[in-house]
C-alpha cells in the first residue's frame, strides 16, 4: 500500500495520505461534469493564492541572490517542499492531481475537461497563477548561483590583508561594487560549506523544481485561455449532459411539448427568458451555418470572443441545454417520421399516438393500438410486423413480438 500512495505525500517516511483519504477526495469532485454533487462546490482559491505568493517569495529570493551551496540546498529543498504543498491544496480543493511525471499534455488528463469547466468563471484568478508562473518558468533551477570562495574574499577584505596588487582584483569584483550586493556576501559567507555540497543531489532537486514550475504553468495557462471555443466541445457536453440526472432533470419537463413543429419547438424555447438569447445561435451552430465563437462574441466582430460572456458557466449551460434539447426533439421527430405511415392522417396523429404512449405499460399500448385500428384511424398494416419493429427498435415497446401478435 505504501508503494501505491507514496507519491501523494511530501514525506514519504510519514503515513500522512492514506489510501482513504485519497479516496474521499475524489469522491467529493465527481468525474462527471454535471454531476449533482458538484453544483455549490467552491474552490478557496485564497488558499491556493497564498500558497503560490510563497513559492514566488522563495523562488524570486534564490534567484535575486548568489546564494552558497549550503543555503542553496537550503532554499531549493524549501521551494520544492512549497510546491508539493501547492500541488496537495489544489487536489484537496478541486480533485485535480497534478503529477509533474505524468506523460502527455495537462489538457490531456484525467478530469482536467471538468476542472476546466468548472473554472471558467474563475479566469481572473487563474490568469494571475499564470503570470507568476509564466515568470519563474524561465528561471535555470539547475544548479546554485555561487560557491566561489565568497568568505574567504571577504574576510581578506574586511581584515585589509590585501597588496596593492591585489586590491583591483577584490574591489573590481561585481559583487563589490555596490554597498548592498558585498553585504548580501557577507551574510551568505558562513553558509560557504568549505567542505561543500554534493552538486549532483542539488542539480537533481532543481530539475524536480523546474518539473513543477512547467506543469503548474501548463495548468494555469489552459485554465485561463478560453479553449472551451472548440467546434467539437459541445456534441461531447450535449452527451454528458443528456446522461446525467442533471440533464435529465432540465430535460424531462420538455417532452410534453416536443410533439409539435421544429419551428414552434423553437418558439417554446424562445418563451423561456434565460434560454431566449442564445436559442436562434445554437440552432445556427447545430445546421453549421455559424461557429460556436461567435455564440460568446461581442456583437460587433464575431471571431472575437467577450471574455466575460465566455467565463459564465451559466451561459454555457444554457447553451449545452438548449442543444441537448433540440437533439432529443430531432430524435422525437426521427420516431414520428418512421410512425406515420401507419397513420392516416400523417405526422400529426403519430405525434399524437406518440405522446400517448410514451412511458406507459405495453398492454395500453396494444390496448390503444387495436381501438385505433377498429375506429379507423389507424391501417391494417399495422397487423405485420412492422409497426412492432419500430416501436421496439425506439424502446417504446419492450416485450416480444409474439406478445404483440397475441394482443393487436
Amino acid at each position: 500500500m505504501k508503494d501505491e500512495i507514496e507519491d501523494y505525500r511530501i514525506t514519504p517516511q510519514e503515513d500522512s495520505h492514506s489510501a482513504w483519504i485519497m479516496g474521499q477526495i475524489r469522491e467529493r469532485h465527481p468525474n462527471a461534469i454535471f454531476d449533482m454533487a458538484r453544483w455549490n462546490q467552491t474552490i478557496d482559491w485564497d488558499a491556493i493564492e497564498k500558497q503560490v505568493s510563497h513559492i514566488d517569495f522563495l523562488a524570486t529570493f534564490i534567484m535575486e541572490h548568489e546564494l552558497p551551496p549550503l543555503l542553496f540546498k537550503a532554499y531549493i529543498d524549501l521551494l520544492h517542499t512549497n510546491l508539493q504543498v501547492l500541488r496537495d491544496i489544489f487536489f484537496v480543493f478541486t480533485g485535480f492531481y497534478l503529477d509533474p511525471k505524468a506523460q502527455g499534455e495537462v489538457q490531456e488528463r484525467e478530469d482536467f475537461r471538468k476542472l476546466r469547466f468548472w473554472t471558467l468563471r474563475d479566469i481572473e484568478v487563474t490568469t494571475r497563477l499564470r503570470e507568476v508562473f509564466s515568470r519563474l518558468i524561465h528561471y535555470d533551477w539547475t544548479g546554485w548561483h555561487g560557491g566561489d570562495g565568497t568568505w574567504d574574499t571577504v574576510e581578506e577584505t574586511l581584515r585589509g590583508a590585501y597588496s596593492e596588487d591585489e586590491f583591483p582584483r577584490i574591489i573590481g569584483q561585481e559583487k563589490f561594487r555596490r554597498p548592498r550586493t558585498w553585504c548580501m556576501a557577507y551574510a551568505f559567507a558562513p553558509y560557504e560549506n568549505r567542505q561543500g555540497v554534493e552538486q549532483t543531489s542539488n542539480i537533481h532537486q532543481g530539475l524536480s523544481v523546474s518539473m513543477y514550475i512547467s506543469s503548474f504553468f501548463s495548468l494555469f495557462f489552459q485554465l485561463s485561455v478560453i479553449y472551451q471555443i472548440e467546434e467539437n466541445s459541445l456534441p461531447e457536453l450535449v452527451e454528458e449532459l443528456i446522461h446525467s440526472d442533471f440533464g435529465e432533470h432540465r430535460i424531462k419537463p420538455w417532452r410534453k411539448d416536443m410533439n409539435v413543429s421544429r419551428e414552434e419547438f423553437i418558439t417554446k424555447l424562445e418563451a423561456v427568458v434565460e434560454l431566449r438569447p442564445w436559442v436562434r445561435g445554437v440552432v445556427a451552430v447545430l445546421e453549421e451555418k455559424q461557429h460556436m465563437r461567435s455564440l460568446f462574441s461581442d456583437g460587433i466582430d464575431t471571431t472575437k470572443v467577450d471574455i466575460t460572456r465566455c467565463s459564465n458557466v451559466n451561459n454555457w449551460i444554457n447553451v449545452v441545454v438548449i442543444a441537448a434539447l433540440i437533439k432529443e426533439y430531432e430524435s422525437e421527430q426521427h420516431v414520428v417520421r418512421q410512425l406515420a405511415p401507419f397513420f392516416f392522417r400523417g405526422e400529426d396523429a403519430a405525434r399524437d399516438f406518440l405522446n400517448r404512449i410514451r412511458g406507459v405499460e405495453p398492454q395500453m399500448i396494444t390496448a390503444l393500438v387495436k381501438r385505433m385500428v377498429q375506429e379507423d384511424l389507424l391501417s391494417e398494416f399495422t397487423k405485420s410486423r412492422k409497426l412492432y419493429d419500430v416501436l421496439h427498435k425506439n424502446g417504446l415497446y419492450p416485450l416480444t413480438y409474439q406478445n404483440w401478435n397475441n394482443q393487436v
